[in-house]
């Protein structure tokens, strides 16, 4: 069951509601996701309802605003940091996030396992076993057209991905608590905290571009470690990377979450990864390229 919502009085009528769920479910669709991207559609799921809302409408995503920045309920969201920085640029602060990409990476490291940033589908297989239906058939369609967010009315298979991208997480909360034995939920709240904490990173840069300058200051918020590199996160819409000896050494005892003063040292020739090493590693040292010691690097997975 879905409930269309596209006026701020809508949104205010829900609200008694949704603040009185202990927990509910968001994820949100959007043009240009992150940072400088524009949210088109927020999902949110209780247990017996999924609510679509028009954020394009004026109103009524800052009507919106008191259960998503509000501690209670609970948002179960699936990696919460690009969603918190684009919303962020829209004046809302998220708050009170139970985050399943932060428990997952914690059930890694709990069985020693190199934490990586999973997708929403992968981890609807893992937990609940089942994943979107429409996944491919939209990823498609915003291949051809990456404004396809923006059109009304939407096309029923966006409507059905936009439901069940949000409708399972509830789910999957419960089966993430009970193979952490964190009934508490405190350690994946915590982290979850630090999540979104990357809407505020490198508010001093004011586009991606900003990146490629050699001996910049960044903050980066490890994401994925392989046997050979470690992926960051940098709020500006590129993976920063460590890949030589000198940089992982230096950040190799930092956490999935974390953020670490970094600088840039090099990019690629595509410049979709930007190198650096942390500020405290380089030992006054002068910058030297780092370069990938491994053949072939894809950006690491967003949701």
């Amino acid at each position: 069951f879905r409930t269309w919502v596209d006026s701020p009085a809508g949104v205010v009528s829900l609200l008694p509601d949704l603040l009185c769920e202990r927990f509910i479910a968001a994820d949100f669709e959007g043009v240009h996701w992150g940072r400088w991207g524009e949210i088109c559609l927020a999902q949110i799921a209780t247990p017996s309802d999924v609510f679509i809302f028009d954020t394009l409408v004026p109103g009524v995503l800052k009507t919106l605003a008191p259960v998503l920045e509000s501690r209670a309920p609970v948002k179960v969201i699936h990696d919460c940091r690009e969603d918190s920085s684009a919303l962020a640029g829209a004046g809302v602060r998220l708050a009170g996030v139970y985050d399943t990409q932060v428990a997952h990476s914690l059930l890694l490291v709990r069985d020693c396992q190199s934490p990586y940033q999973i997708g929403l589908d992968e981890l609807l297989i893992k937990t609940v076993g089942t994943a979107n239906r429409q996944s491919k058939q939209v990823e498609r369609l915003i291949r051809a057209e990456p404004f396809l967010w923006r059109y009304r009315p939407l096309a029923e298979p966006l409507l059905d991905y936009a439901v069940q991208d949000v409708q399972a997480l509830l789910d999957v909360r419960v089966k993430m608590c009970s193979v952490l034995r964190d009934p508490t939920m405190r350690h994946v709240l915590q982290t979850s905290d630090r999540f979104l904490q990357y809407a505020s990173m490198n508010m001093h840069l004011t586009s991606t571009k900003s990146l490629f300058q050699k001996g910049l200051r960044v903050e980066a918020m490890l994401a994925t470690v392989t046997p050979t590199a470690m992926y960051f996160k940098l709020n500006c819409g590129l993976v920063g990377a460590a890949c030589s000896k000198v940089a992982i050494d230096g950040l190799k005892n930092t956490q999935v979450g974390e953020i670490v003063p970094c600088l840039v040292t090099d990019w690629d020739e595509d410049q979709e990864v930007v190198y650096i090493q942390k500020l405290a590693a380089l030992g006054g040292k002068r910058l030297s390229p780092t370069k990938p010691v491994f053949p072939g690097m894809a950006r690491t997975p967003e949701k």
